[in-house]
């Protein structure tokens, strides 16, 4: 350990000899010690201005749960690069979260995270560049949908009661999935990137688990692709009908 930390002092021992330590005529002087050169080699993770590692702790904080702390580097990250910022929290509005990422009582689900990264997004787009975030309204609207669905799911879990199962919570989200794409044609006025895609993927729905009575299932919901002119001609035909478990469930 003491070369680790004294080594580059080490030249100032060797040039000194017998004399030298018991203060002869001949004692020399000391060299001051030359500045640590490779500082970077030894702890690059003290470094200033290295951005990756900037980045990486940002994103473990965000699969923790710790959007708090993920934010405040956001904002350092944005400082340096605004592209990446919001390329990181655009990519888990889309798409949302790894799935092994982390739950916790401030962000009880994956959908929350994409909501707090909705309003991050907003607000570098509005303080950095001077105008207001433009994104497709039929994302948003899935955006609070989802919350609505982990909320339901998570409220009824707190009181020991499943008032919507993990089968009705998912065919909810197809349907409105579905009922996004049936009504595209109200957005024909907007611009090509805004308007719904021809296929988008709903992005699997994870949730945190409150109680041990609540099934592990209900903690996690799949996702699945959604074809809009499949769900255009599904819902046109008249087919596209909720069950009757999700209708009671529903009232």
């Amino acid at each position: 350990l003491s070369t680790l930390i004294f080594g580059k002092l080490a030249p100032r021992w060797e040039s000194c000899n017998a004399e030298d330590m018991r203060g002869g005529p001949e004692r020399r002087a000391v060299p001051a010690p030359t500045p640590m050169d490779d500082e970077g080699e030894r702890c690059p993770f003290l470094l200033e201005h290295d951005d990756s590692k900037i980045v990486t702790c940002m994103c473990n904080y965000y699969s923790l749960g710790q959007a708090e702390l993920a934010r405040a580097l956001l904002l350092i990250v944005a400082s340096k690069c605004l592209s990446k910022a919001l390329r990181i929290v655009r990519t888990i509005i889309w798409h949302g979260p790894p799935k092994h990422w982390l739950c916790s009582v401030f962000v009880p689900s994956s959908a929350h995270l994409a909501w707090l990264c909705l309003i991050d997004f907003q607000d570098l787009v509005e303080t950095h560049l001077k105008k207001p975030a433009r994104l497709p309204p039929w994302l948003l609207k899935r955006l609070e949908f989802d919350v609505l669905i982990a909320q339901a799911l998570l409220d009824g879990a707190a009181i020991y009661s499943q008032v919507l199962t993990a089968e009705v919570a998912s065919e909810l989200r197809a349907y409105h999935a579905g009922l996004l794409c049936a009504r595209s044609s109200d957005e024909a006025e907007l611009e090509a990137e805004l308007q719904v895609p021809l296929t988008f993927k709903l992005p699997a729905l994870s949730l945190l688990q409150v109680t041990n009575q609540v099934s592990p299932y209900v903690n996690f919901l799949p996702g699945h692709t959604t074809h809009r002119q499949e769900q255009i001609e599904h819902f046109a035909s008249g087919a596209a009908n909720l069950s009757k478990a999700a209708i009671q469930q529903l009232y």
